[in-house]
């Protein structure tokens, strides 16, 4: 008992968040990982698919806020060395 209890306070903790799709360029919905502050995600840009990091805050304002997505989020316990990777 006192090993998963050591174990389970030395996981860190990163959100998935999945944004409904809206109409227009929005359609097929977005993905992205939060680590800490920073989020990451892939957008189309120029072409190309980019991966892009962003400010927490701001990454919700845009899409929740602006755009008026829905967002949820899934919270994910993983090592330290996971989350480092």
């Amino acid at each position: 008992m006192l090993l998963l209890c050591v174990s389970s306070a030395q996981a860190k903790v990163f959100q998935f968040l999945y944004l409904e799709a809206s109409e227009g360029n929005a359609s097929g919905g977005h993905v992205a990982v939060q680590l800490g502050d920073t989020v990451y995600h892939y957008q189309y840009d120029n072409a190309l698919i980019r991966l892009f990091k962003r400010d927490a805050n701001a990454f919700r304002v845009d899409y929740q806020f602006i755009q008026n997505r829905s967002l949820h989020s899934a919270d994910l316990n993983v090592s330290d060395v996971t989350y480092n990777l």
